[in-house]
């Protein structure tokens, strides 16, 4: 089993092995259920890019791109492969 904090950092590419950064969040949801959070929760976004030290301390932004989880065609050894051309850049 792989923990989700394995992830982080790691290389994200494309199909055709083309580095689009590396992974700096992961975003999830988790409905509740007649009151109650359900126990799994859904992985629905990738946050990646290649953000520097000042990027980090908030001092300038990040030059970042996100995509869905959907569009993750696997995960290999040390890396993410996207679907070609499934990512945004965000601000």
């Amino acid at each position: 089993m792989m923990r989700l904090t394995q992830l982080l950092r790691i290389d994200i590419v494309d199909e055709d092995g083309k580095s689009l950064g590396s992974l700096m969040e992961l975003r999830a949801r988790a409905a509740a259920v007649r009151g109650r959070v359900r126990k799994h929760v859904q992985l629905d976004t990738l946050v990646f890019g290649a953000p520097g030290l000042l990027e980090h301390m908030g001092v300038r932004e990040a030059s970042s791109c996100e995509a869905s989880w959907k569009d993750v065609l696997r995960v290999e050894r040390g890396r993410i492969v996207l679907r070609r051309n499934a990512h945004k850049r965000i601000a």
